[in-house]
């Protein structure tokens, strides 16, 4: 929730946005499909609603660090190395998030 300082009052907004990933599979064939994200400014209000969000983030995560990985044998080992350190932040991120759903539980 946002606080507009001069009247105290708050107010919440939404917005989404289309992800469209095109990937390329090591037999040769691409891949495209298309995701919406939709982002609500608005904190949830029950431990239920933020396990499930940060249950989501982490299924998120997980399907884009193995879209990222996918595309790992078709680059040159520099960008593959700097590549496999982004998938490595995907994951830290993912362990400090099930941390966090530990300590709700």
């Amino acid at each position: 929730m946002h606080i507009n300082d001069e009247t105290g009052h708050g107010h919440t907004h939404e917005h989404s946005h289309e992800h469209t990933h095109e990937h390329l599979h090591a037999d040769g064939t691409v891949h495209t499909h298309a995701h919406e994200h939709v982002h609500s400014h608005e904190a949830p209000q029950d431990a239920d609603k933020v396990k499930a969000l940060l249950n989501y983030m982490v299924e998120h995560n997980e399907h884009h660090a193995d879209e990222l990985a996918d595309l790992l044998d078709m680059l040159p080992d520099k960008a593959k190395d700097k590549l496999t350190k982004a998938i490595g932040t995907f994951e830290a991120a993912n362990v400090e998030l099930r941390a966090v759903l530990e300590e709700l539980e």
